[in-house]
């Protein structure tokens, strides 16, 4: 997971509480750009290694969501083009 937190350090790796098939690359963090557009380029091979240190698997599926689950407070978010290139 991509995460945008309050709380944390960017480029930090933090494990899922609940399963640690889960992790979260934070890649924007504070308030500074809120309200406005962000643009991210990631290597998901080299973050996944990062992250699980083994090496991926075939990329089956994308999940793009917004929530505030940890905040309680309420959001909307924009998203632009996502795209995959080798």
């Amino acid at each position: 997971m991509y995460i945008w937190s309050s709380i944390h350090h960017e480029k930090q790796i933090i494990t899922n509480k609940y399963t640690s098939r889960l992790k979260m690359i934070i890649v924007d963090t504070g308030d500074e750009h809120v309200g406005t557009w962000r643009k991210h380029q990631r290597n998901i091979e080299e973050d996944f290694r990062n992250a699980f240190q083994e090496e991926p698997e075939k990329l089956i599926g994308v999940g793009i969501m917004t929530d505030t689950d940890n905040t309680g407070e309420n959001t909307i978010a924009y998203y632009g083009d996502i795209f995959f290139t080798r």
